[in-house]
């Protein structure tokens, strides 16, 4: 009976962990989006002054695009989420949220294009 309930805590210590990880999912995709967005918008401009680009640079111009971004987030994606697990991602999550101004308004931001 005691290899049962080690297994059954490490079960639920497992599935404690998940849970307290899906309270950064909010963060994470709010982070994710708005990155996804200035990307997008920054790479729009870029194809409008690039007017003879064929699509084949367009295409290359918006994979470079979101592989900085995706380099650029998957640290601080990840920090996030290990110290969800460790109980302390409220405290990141607010600092995140703080840090990229995800709970403003897009007229809020500061601009820095």
């Amino acid at each position: 009976m005691g290899r049962a309930e080690e297994i059954i805590e490490e079960g639920v210590e497992s599935f404690k962990q998940w849970l307290r990880g899906l309270d950064a999912v909010p963060t994470i995709l709010a982070l994710r989006g708005q990155a996804q967005e200035i990307c997008r918008r920054e790479v729009a401009k870029t194809l409008g002054l690039m007017k003879d680009s064929s699509e084949e640079q367009r295409r290359l111009l918006e994979a470079l695009a979101n592989s900085i971004v995706g380099k650029i987030l998957h640290h601080p994606i990840s920090t996030l989420k290990r110290q969800e697990e460790r109980g302390h991602g409220k405290a990141y999550s607010e600092l995140m949220r703080k840090m990229f101004h995800l709970d403003t308004e897009e007229e809020e931001r500061p601009d820095h294009e």
